[in-house]
């Protein structure tokens, strides 16, 4: 039977406004063109050997045995929009390179390109135009910690979610098989795909990805053969070179959404993202097995010894170190670009990967811009400030949304373009139920239905949405929107998440936090006469340090419940995130209107040591009492086993349950945050597309490129 899709139109209004106006800091900005519209594209060059620019026909869907009806889509599809399915593009008649490595095939240091390339590439559909060779990709990177900066381009998945958010087409892999019963998903893949060090990739890479890391304990202790970041352990079996099998146990639908990568789970999330971590399903067999323990020459005890000589503790920190792409040039990897210099150093850099498996609709191979290249800039304000004044040539990660009227200020003069990419996001705060330092006081208070529900009730979002947003979305928690088929009602957006102060401090009253110090700040009940102290973490960022600031000060003024706002490094937050020690995360939103608040892995803010006991099948961690923390946990295995466009009555469940305990609250929802600077010289960018998973690498940065063959820098 066929997929019915009730694909669902994003209204673009609220950005054009937003990119229009707000701009009174220092002088009106000129009225800008709307924000969500691609520059007008010059008539581009074409690549060597290359026709005229191709138009992309209409949307196709990648063909599975057995498709399951399907009444909605989830979160932010548009219908209509620009599609990446290769499906029915003839493959071309003859294949082309880049000059650089056209000047290596000459001298003999590389094979011809035909040799390179699969037999039946991959085949790009081009946003504007057939593009052209050359030039430097220039970005900017916070630090060692920042791999999602590359792993967010490189998208190098079997299978890929199209820009609807809801069609899976393959990518590396040539195809799939899905039984009736949805219990045997069979992996076919693409004959001629070679890593970037030329080397052919085979079912033998799914072997070693699947039972020598995935499965191995002294890399992924106490997963009990789970893949990746799911909680699926299907059996894996080899067919033969090219076909692999997963086979459930029960019938799950929802493995299909994880051959995408990130649909939820990342099952299949590409050897990038996760050969650090150690879970990948994929890896480059032929050079990881000489860092594995099980492999290498000299065994164990070699491995063990090369790690300690290398200053690693273990054998298997040492593997995910010599694994990791980002880190380490000489792990190979499938991407567009393949890395020149460690993210450890201030010049992070790729060069177009000679083996890359994709080709444009002329046979070009692809990337198009021959260095991606990235500068140590570890202050975000620094960062903006140079993308300000037009030194990056197309980057959204770290652009600061509450700096766009200075952007547009300056887009004349940076030669660049400002896009806002049509999102529904939501900022939030969440409480750590799990949070245990040693203050049993605070602990109480934290665990408190009544506690939690008037300081939701102290917080004035207006002035969030007018001091942080610039005026644009709307307040409260971050629901499906009105346009959406699972929209809850407009009530459901302020539930527990009004501005009540006179309500909220008659509650702290009657919990018995009467008495105050000098200041007005509430003290404890233990009789120590110090006042409650609550402390509110986020990512130190320009957007977010205001959001944490203003947060702390209305519950200090409003409710006389003292706060400290905590704005640490990337790396800080993640380390007090694993270890379970973030009193109360007020980075983001656990409610989402793709998913049901997680309460299933150990990094997770509401509770990380219940995380750990559903992870470790109780051998760890802290079994949520019975009641709605432990139905959440319950919901997300249910919803596990289901396409997420099924979902529907689930998340309902999830969202109710987290909104009436108080869990947490929403602040802020529905406005345009995704901002992205684009050099007026830098085409084929698909700027209407909402992100979905892991953007922008499903806009096919690969196909982007530089009018003129140079960024604006000339080079």
């Amino acid at each position: 039977m066929n997929i019915r899709l009730v694909l669902l139109s994003l209204t673009v209004a609220m950005v054009l406004a937003l990119a229009c106006g707000g701009a009174d800091e220092e002088a009106p900005a000129a009225e800008a063109p709307a924000a969500t519209t691609a520059p007008a594209a010059a008539k581009a060059t074409t690549a060597p050997a290359a026709a005229k620019a191709t138009t992309a026909p209409a949307a196709t869907k990648a063909p599975t045995k057995k498709d399951t009806a399907q009444e909605v889509t989830l979160g932010i599809a548009a219908e209509g929009i620009f599609s990446f399915d290769p499906t029915g593009l003839a493959n071309p008649s003859s294949y082309q390179e880049a000059p650089m490595l056209a000047a290596k095939v000459a001298s003999g240091d590389l094979p011809p390109v035909e040799e390179r390339i699969p037999p039946n590439p991959f085949i790009h559909r081009v946003v504007e135009s057939v593009g052209e060779y050359g030039g430097t990709w220039r970005r900017f990177f916070t630090g060692p910690r920042d791999g999602q900066n590359y792993d967010r381009i490189n998208h190098d998945q079997h299978f890929l979610f199209d820009i609807n958010g809801l069609d899976i087409y393959p990518h590396i892999a040539k195809g799939w098989e899905i039984n009736d019963d949805f219990t045997e998903f069979t992996v076919f893949l693409r004959e001629g795909v070679r890593w970037s060090d030329g080397e052919l990739h085979d079912a033998d890479d799914f072997v070693f990805g699947v039972e020598h890391i995935n499965y191995n304990e002294d890399i992924n202790p106490g997963r009990l053969k789970k893949l990746a970041y799911t909680d699926f352990a299907p059996t894996f079996e080899k067919i033969d070179d090219m076909t692999v099998r997963f086979t459930m146990d029960e019938s799950t639908p929802y493995f299909t959404d994880q051959l995408p990568g990130c649909g939820g789970g990342c099952g299949f999330g590409g050897w990038t993202l996760h050969a650090r971590v150690g879970n990948s399903v994929v890896a480059p067999e032929h050079y990881v097995k000489g860092f594995h323990a099980d492999f290498a020459e000299g065994g164990k005890a070699a491995v063990e010894k090369a790690a300690k000589d290398a200053g690693f503790d273990d054998w298997a920190s040492y593997f995910k170190e010599k694994s990791n792409p980002n880190r380490n040039p000489d792990s190979p990897m499938f991407g567009p670009w393949r890395n020149t210099s460690s993210i450890t150093t201030p010049l992070w850099e790729y060069e177009r990967n000679p083996y890359y498996f994709g080709v444009d609709t002329e046979g070009n191979q692809l990337p198009y811009i021959d260095y991606w290249s990235a500068t140590l800039t570890e202050d975000t304000e620094v960062l903006n400030l140079k993308a300000i004044a037009g030194e990056t040539d197309m980057q959204g990660r770290h652009i600061e949304f509450a700096r766009l009227p200075v952007y547009k200020q300056n887009e004349e003069k940076g030669d660049y373009t400002v896009v806002l990419t049509p999102t529904t996001p939501g900022t939030g705060l969440v409480w750590n139920q799990t949070w245990s330092e040693g203050d049993t006081e605070i602990e109480k208070w934290i665990q408190n239905r009544e506690f939690r529900l008037a300081l939701a009730l102290g917080l004035d979002r207006d002035e969030f949405k007018d001091s942080q947003f610039l005026g644009q979305g709307e307040i409260g928690h971050n629901l499906p929107p009105p346009d959406h088929p699972w929209f809850q009602g407009e009530e459901m957006y302020n539930k527990n998440a009004t501005f009540e102060p006179v309500r909220a401090n008659k509650i702290l009253d009657d919990l018995g936090l009467t008495e105050k110090d000098g200041e007005g700040n509430r003290l404890r009940t233990d009789g120590s006469g110090k006042p409650i102290v609550l402390e509110c973490y986020t990512t130190s960022r320009a957007s977010t340090i205001p959001f944490v600031e203003l947060i702390s000060s209305q519950w200090t003024q409003n409710l006389g419940i003292k706060t400290i706002p905590k704005p640490l490094s990337r790396s800080q937050r993640e380390g007090l995130r694993s270890a379970d020690a973030q009193m109360i995360d007020c980075g983001g939103s656990a409610i989402s209107p793709r998913s049901v608040p997680n309460l299933t892995w150990p990094f997770q803010v509401l509770g990380g040591k219940w995380g750990t006991w559903w992870q470790t099948d109780g051998a760890e961690g802290i079994q949520p009492p019975e009641g709605p923390y432990r139905r959440l946990q319950e919901l997300y295995g249910e919803a596990n086993k289901l396409r997420i466009a099924d979902r529907k009555d689930l998340y309902v469940e999830g969202w109710n349950l987290y909104i009436d305990t108080v869990m947490g609250t929403g602040v802020t929802r529905h406005y345009p945050s995704h901002m992205i600077v684009v050099k007026n010289n830098v085409k084929n960018v698909l700027v209407t597309a909402p992100p979905q998973y892991q953007y922008p690498g499903e806009i096919h940065l690969d196909q982007m490129y530089f009018e003129g063959g140079k960024n604006s820098g000339g080079f």
